[in-house]
C-alpha cells in the first residue's frame, strides 16, 4: 500500500474489520466501491455501516467479502483476487447484491409511488471482471467489464417489479421492461500526491472514469458517462502547532446517451451539497460541484494504542445539474421540478485515525434549513 496513491486490491488482514477493504481504484460495480464522484448520493441512509472479511490464501490471492447494512438500504459485494509476484498490477473478479430506498424518489413533496401507492424500492445485481494496473509511483488505472441490473420493486428483498409509477410514467429508459440488463466497459484511474493516506493535510488527488455501457435485455438503449474530481490541499496558517489546510474540490461529470435513473446525477447530502439530504436537489446528466473547506488541527490524543487526530471543519458546497433534470428518461416528469442548484455551508468535528476518519456536521442550506451528518470516509 502506497500512502499518496491507491490500494491495488491484495492488502489487508485476514479476519474482520470495518469500513471497506476494495482496491482503490476500481473499474467494478459494487454497493460499497467507491465511485468518481457522488458516492452515496443516491442512498436515504441512517446507519451506514460496511464491514467486510478477508481470507487470504497465500501473498498472491484473497477472498473478500464486503457488506454493506442499513435500515434503508442492504448490500453485500464478493470477490477474488490475484496479483501474482511476476505482475505489476491485480485481476479481481466479484458478483455483488444490493436493495433499497432510492433518495430522489423519496424526498418530500416529490415522493413517487408504484401501482397501489406501494413505496418503490432499487433491486441491482451484477458481476464483473478487472484489471488495475500501476502506472506511476502516483497512478493506478483500473480497466473492468461489468453485468448489472436494475429494477424498481415493491419490496426491498422480493417483490413485484414494475416498469412504470402509480401515475403510467416510465420507471424504465425503453418502458419495454420492468428490468433493465447493462454490459459496460470502465477506465477508473486515480492520481494521488497526498501526503498521508488517513489524514492528508497538503498535495493533489485527481480521480477520473469513463464508462460505455450498452443495454443487453430489450432495448438498443447505451450511454457514456464521464466523470471526475479533482483535490488540492493547500497548507495554511492557524493558531496554534499542527498542519492545517485548505480543500478545493471540484466534481464534474456528463452523460452522452440516455442512462436509468440509477446512473445519472444526484445531488444533495453528506457527500454532496451540505444543508439537503440525498437526491433533495434535482438530478441530470451533467453537474458540476465544488468545495471550499478549511481544515483546522485541534488536538492529537492516544486512545486504545492509536493516535486520533482532532480537527475544525468550516466549508461551503455549491451544486447544479446545469439545466440537464428534464433530459432525463425513467424519471417521472414532476421530479424536474425540484431546484437545479443549490448551495450549503457550516462548520464540522473531524477525527481521524487508522481506523478512519469520522466526520461530525452541521450545515445549512439556502433556505436556511439545518442538517446534522455524521459520516466515515473523505468525500474525495
Amino acid at each position: 500500500m502506497r500512502p499518496s496513491g491507491g490500494q491495488l486490491g491484495i492488502g489487508g488482514d485476514e479476519g474482520f474489520g470495518l469500513g471497506t477493504a476494495v482496491g482503490d481504484p476500481t473499474a467494478l460495480y459494487g454497493p460499497t466501491r467507491t465511485p468518481v464522484v457522488l458516492f452515496g448520493t443516491d442512498r436515504e441512509s441512517l446507519i451506514d455501516l460496511t464491514g467486510y472479511y478477508i481470507h487470504k490464501f497465500n501473498k498472491e490471492q484473497r477472498l473478500l467479502v464486503e457488506g454493506h447494512v442499513d435500515p434503508n438500504f442492504l448490500g453485500v459485494d464478493l470477490s477474488y483476487t490475484v496479483s501474482p509476484k511476476s505482475w505489476e498490477g491485480a485481476l479481481t473478479v466479484n458478483a455483488w447484491v444490493g436493495s433499497g430506498s432510492f433518495a430522489p424518489f423519496e424526498t418530500e413533496g416529490y415522493e413517487v409511488f408504484l401501482p397501489f401507492s406501494e413505496d418503490p424500492f432499487v433491486q441491482m445485481a451484477g458481476g464483473g471482471i478487472e484489471y488495475v494496473q500501476p502506472f506511476t509511483d502516483d497512478l493506478d488505472v483500473a480497466f473492468g467489464l461489468n453485468y448489472s441490473q436494475y429494477a424498481f420493486s415493491s419490496d426491498i428483498l422480493t417483490g413485484d417489479r414494475y416498469r412504470t409509477d402509480i401515475n403510467g410514467y416510465p420507471l424504465t429508459v425503453s418502458n419495454t421492461a420492468a428490468t433493465e440488463d447493462f454490459l459496460a466497459l470502465r477506465v477508473n484511474g486515480l492520481f494521488s500526491t497526498l501526503n498521508d493516506r488517513n489524514l492528508p493535510t497538503e498535495g493533489t488527488k485527481i480521480r477520473f472514469g469513463m464508462e460505455q455501457a450498452i443495454d443487453i435485455g430489450n432495448s438498443s438503449t447505451s450511454f457514456n458517462r464521464l466523470s471526475t474530481n479533482i483535490a488540492h490541499l493547500f497548507k495554511m496558517p492557524g493558531f496554534n502547532d499542527g498542519d492545517h489546510s485548505l480543500l478545493v474540490n471540484l466534481q464534474a461529470g456528463t452523460i452522452l446517451g440516455d442512462p436509468p435513473s440509477i446512473r445519472a446525477f444526484h445531488l444533495g447530502g453528506s457527500q454532496s451539497v451540505r444543508g439537503y439530504d440525498p437526491g433533495e436537489l434535482a438530478s441530470g446528466k451533467s453537474f458540476l460541484q465544488t468545495t471550499v473547506e478549511y481544515r483546522h488541527h485541534l488536538r492529537t490524543f492516544h486512545f486504545f494504542d492509536t493516535d486520533f487526530n482532532a480537527r475544525l471543519a468550516l466549508f461551503h458546497d455549491y451544486g447544479t445539474v446545469l439545466g440537464t433534470a428534464n433530459q432525463l428518461k425513467g424519471v417521472p416528469p414532476f421530479l424536474f421540478q425540484k431546484p437545479g442548484h443549490g448551495y450549503g455551508y457550516g462548520a464540522g468535528l473531524h477525527l481521524a485515525s487508522d481506523y478512519g476518519l469520522f466526520r461530525l456536521e452541521s450545515a445549512w442550506n439556502g433556505d436556511g434549513r439545518n442538517t446534522v451528518y455524521f459520516t466515515v470516509g473523505e468525500r474525495f
